[in-house]
């Protein structure tokens, strides 16, 4: 669920403004980040996803539609992957990463990573210290 929230979050409405978002998942929202700036809000079918700026990083979060905090996720370069996960890089020269992301939740961190090329789009996963996995490929 986690990794749908994210990956497909073009299916989602860009919600106006903070008074469309449930009074509960703000306030949580609030509390877990407090002080956070420019936040951006998406609402899916069973969820809410904020993009907001912490500490000055840009972040995004994910809370459900009972405001519990499902994950966190921020934007990396490929260098800052687990040294394991780097060897992607290499087995994939034909393609180009076009978003890389570390997702934090209650069971650890994960990693997510599109490859483009022109024929091809590939969603790959790293879960918990585990190696890439594909999760979709589709033909453009």
């Amino acid at each position: 669920m986690l990794i749908a929230a994210f990956i497909f979050s073009h299916a989602v409405a860009v919600l106006a403004n903070d008074e469309s978002v449930s009074p509960a998942v703000e306030n949580a929202f609030k509390n877990k980040f407090p002080g956070a700036a420019n936040a951006e809000w998406l609402a899916g079918p069973s969820y809410y996803k904020v993009s907001f700026t912490y500490n000055g990083v840009q972040l995004f979060a994910i809370f459900s539609d009972d405001a519990s905090l499902m994950g966190t996720a921020r934007n990396i370069t490929s260098n800052q992957l687990p040294y394991f996960l780097q060897k992607v890089k290499r087995n994939l020269t034909h393609y180009w990463i076009t978003d890389l992301y570390e997702m934090s939740c209650d069971s650890g961190f994960s990693y997510y990573m599109t490859l483009d090329n022109a024929d091809n789009k590939i969603i790959l996963e790293a879960k918990q210290g585990g190696d890439w996995k594909m999760v979709s490929i589709t033909e453009k």
